[in-house]
C-alpha cells in the first residue's frame, strides 16, 4: 500500500516531467506557446488538408517527383509492392481507411 507521502512524491514526479518551466514566467510563456500550437493544430484540423496524405495519395496514382517514381515503378512500368510503416496503429487504420475508399472498385492501382 502506498502511503499519502508517497502518493504526493509520485505527483511531484509527474508534475516535475510536464514542464522544463522553473519559474512562474517560464511557466507563463509555456503557456502562450501550447495555446498557440493548440490553434494552429486546430485550425490544421478544421482544414481537412493532410499533406502526407495528398503525398502518398499522388505516389499512389503515379504522379510525383522522378525519383519517387523510380521507387513505385519498375523499369518495364510496373507497379513494385509498397510497404508503409508507420508507429501508430490509429494511423495504420487510417491509411486502410483511405486507400481503402481511395480506390474501391478500381482494378488497377
Amino acid at each position: 500500500m502506498i502511503s499519502g507521502y508517497e502518493d504526493e512524491e509520485k505527483e511531484e514526479q509527474i508534475v516535475d516531467q510536464a514542464t522544463a518551466a522553473r519559474t512562474i514566467e517560464e511557466l507563463e510563456a509555456e503557456i502562450v506557446i501550447l495555446k498557440k500550437l493548440e490553434r494552429m493544430a486546430k485550425e490544421l484540423r478544421q482544414s481537412g488538408r493532410d499533406k502526407k496524405w495528398e503525398e502518398l495519395s499522388s505516389l499512389l496514382q503515379g504522379r510525383g517527383s522522378a525519383r519517387a517514381l523510380d521507387q513505385i515503378f519498375d523499369l518495364r512500368g510496373h507497379r513494385r509492392k509498397l510497404v508503409i510503416f508507420t508507429e501508430h496503429k490509429d494511423t495504420l487504420k487510417y491509411l486502410q481507411q483511405r486507400i481503402t475508399t481511395s480506390w474501391a472498385g478500381k482494378t488497377r492501382w
